[in-house]
């Protein structure tokens, strides 16, 4: 919360998780409007993964993997056994290449705003159950929180003034 921006709270939120040593890989993404496509805006890993894939946002069939789900839906999916998993079928020979097991990838929002989403992918398969996940899903809210006052502190201290000139007719 002592940072002062949302890529530094993202980067400190995925950099914290891979540096627990649990996790391999911890990363941010939006939709890119412009693309249609997740774009990744923080990332900490201990592999390459990241480099080899591409997750559209349209609907083609990556966009029904677990990131676009979240991004639809809100929803937290949960893949255990990454190389065995369908929901995860265009990703399946990368994720064995760099020994990832298990994925989570849960929604930044606060308030009915969805700012994102955050991936965190472990090397064992029984990851993100009970407490483990209870607690990872509680961090997208608290960064969805985080982000929403970074934004109305934003707007709070801009120097842009909005003028609307309102005519009312009477009937």
């Amino acid at each position: 919360a002592r940072q002062s921006t949302r890529e530094e709270i993202e980067q400190l939120l995925c950099d914290r998780l891979v540096e627990s040593s649990s996790y391999q890989l911890a990363c941010t993404a939006e939709v890119d409007r412009a693309s249609e496509e997740l774009t990744v805006r923080a990332a900490a890993v201990t592999t390459e993964y990241l480099d080899d894939i591409r997750i559209p946002a349209d609907d083609s069939e990556t966009t029904l993997g677990p990131g676009g789900r979240a991004a639809q839906t809100g929803e937290t999916p949960v893949i255990r056994g990454l190389q065995s998993s369908s929901e995860v079928e265009p990703w399946k020979d990368v994720a064995e290449k760099h020994g990832l097991e298990s994925l989570v990838v849960v929604p930044i929002e606060y308030d009915g705003t969805l700012y994102g989403i955050f991936a965190v992918y472990a090397d064992r398969e029984d990851a993100f159950t009970g407490e483990e996940l209870a607690v990872i899903e509680d961090l997208g809210e608290i960064v969805g929180h985080t982000v929403q006052s970074l934004e109305r502190k934003r707007l709070l201290m801009t120097d842009e003034v909005v003028r609307i000139d309102l005519r009312l007719q009477r009937a």
